[in-house]
């Protein structure tokens, strides 16, 4: 009856309708006594978080967030020169300046790097144990210093903006994103071998 509760909901134009319906199932589906059940319960709450609720809670928490990545960026970047932080805007002494919005946010790329994490850990069929929340704090402070970084680099002149914002920075940011947080899940996710005599 859930499925067909989701299903029904799927059809109606909303967004709102459809992530609540999604959650609902994804909800039930994780205090069944099934592990596979559970997993697949797991994963439709991961999948409605980056569809949905993640942009909203961005939204919510947007105005705190942003001034503290436009900090970080700033304080990376005023290593190798004269800059200046006014609110979200990061300016140099010629005069170029950006301002850190919402879509330059690391939040979007942490919410993707969990939904991966918890993947592999389904596809592997692990349980949850400590080793793979440090794992995955690894890999969303990687994510987060590769952003911070990017904007800083940034602020450097328009070039530079042009070229990690709208260029091929983006999609080399992109991929070595996506390379290490691959890399270091791989290695630490690995379920431990046992020696055999």
């Amino acid at each position: 009856m859930a499925i067909i509760g989701v299903t029904i909901a799927s059809f109606y134009p909303s967004l709102l309708s459809r992530a609540i319906a999604m959650t609902c199932i994804g909800l039930l589906f994780v205090v069944r006594s099934d592990k596979r059940i559970v997993s697949l319960g797991q994963l439709c709450i991961g999948l409605v978080w980056i569809d949905f609720w993640g942009a909203l809670i961005l939204s919510l928490i947007g105005p705190w967030l942003l001034p503290v990545e436009s900090r970080f960026a700033y304080l990376a970047v005023s290593l190798f020169g004269p800059f200046s932080l006014d609110g979200l805007i990061i300016s140099n002494d010629s005069g170029f300046a950006i301002r850190v919005i919402e879509p330059c946010s690391a939040f979007h790329n942490t919410i993707t790097t969990a939904f991966i994490w918890l993947s592999l850990i389904k596809i592997q069929k692990l349980d949850f144990h400590f080793k793979h929340f440090v794992v995955l704090g690894v890999g969303l402070t990687v994510v987060v210093l590769l952003n911070t970084a990017r904007i800083g680099i940034m602020a450097v002149s328009k070039s530079q903006y042009v070229f990690w914002h709208m260029g091929p920075g983006l999609w080399i940011v992109k991929i070595v994103m996506l390379s290490t947080v691959l890399g270091l899940f791989y290695f630490g996710l690995r379920p431990l071998q046992r020696r055999t005599a």
